[in-house]
């Protein structure tokens, strides 16, 4: 079997903020033609080319108008389109590497997701603040409004301090707070020394903000209130899990023997400080 090889320069596959229509494939312009009519400038649209060329992957061109998102995914020679007029229910972030997955869940349980090298960020930022009900133009934080209220954490864990960041992508207020450390166990452990993954869940004036991070990727599962399904605290085979779930998002955080105690309190202090939410065990 022959492969196509891909011979581009690596900033062919970098998403692409458009400065001139001609710039953005012929297929997803008609989807535009009503907001170019109502003004939308170019420069609100970020095109995202193949990453390997050749290999059949998907291509996206990701837009925002007056605080609505359109996706739009060209696949097979086929565009697929999905407006999020007021934002999205639930957001997953995972960074692995460079790599960058944004997955959307939606308030009537559809989901869909585009993946972006992390580099380019900056041009998809108006578009992340939109999903999360937040306004187009917000600067993500490079450092914690109250610093003095995590000085514990930076002494525990200087990297999860710094990664907590994430959190105030949702709200600007940190209520509550959680933080965890996981054992990676194992042989592949044992060869590698590889650290302790790590979880922290902030609680946020606007939702819950789950991290978790490890030496190889960092996922925040973001959750509005009135999105949330439940966090609990659930017997496994082995031990004992949190987890989170919000509009079809999960995220599932292992919790050892000696962090039962903390999680149980965390879990009643939330329930207690929010009653939009029915049931937190």
């Amino acid at each position: 079997m022959k492969f196509v090889e891909d011979r581009r320069p690596t900033l062919a596959s970098w998403p692409k903020r458009i400065y001139q229509w001609s710039e953005l494939p012929q297929l997803f312009r008609p989807a535009l033609e009503e907001w170019r009519g109502e003004g939308l400038p170019p420069g609100n649209v970020t095109y995202i080319p193949q990453v390997r060329q050749g290999v059949g992957e998907e291509e996206h061109a990701v837009s925002w108008w007056r605080g609505q998102v359109l996706l739009q995914t060209l696949w097979r020679g086929g565009v697929t389109r999905l407006l999020i007029p007021q934002g999205a229910a639930a957001i997953r972030y995972e960074v692995q590497l460079l790599k960058c997955i944004l997955t959307i869940y939606l308030k009537n349980g559809d989901q869909a997701s585009f993946s972006y090298n992390k580099v380019k960020e900056d041009q998809l930022r108006p578009v992340l603040s939109l999903l999360l009900g937040r306004p187009s133009g917000l600067a993500f934080p490079t450092e914690h409004p109250e610093p003095e209220r995590l000085g514990w954490l930076l002494e525990e864990s200087y990297g999860m301090y710094h990664t907590a960041l994430l959190c105030y992508r949702l709200g600007e207020r940190l209520e509550d707070c959680l933080y965890l450390r996981g054992k990676t166990g194992g042989l592949l452990w044992l060869i590698q020394r590889t650290p302790d993954p790590e979880y922290f869940l902030g609680v946020m004036n606007r939702g819950l903000a789950a991290i978790s991070h490890d030496s190889y990727s960092t996922c925040v599962l973001y959750a509005p209130w009135e999105s949330m399904d439940g966090a609990e605290l659930v017997p496994e085979r082995r031990g004992y899990s949190l987890q989170v779930q919000a509009a079809g998002g999960k995220m599932t955080i292992p919790v050892q023997g000696g962090q039962i105690e903390k999680v149980r309190n965390f879990l009643d202090h939330l329930s207690r400080e929010n009653d939009q939410i029915s049931q937190f065990h």
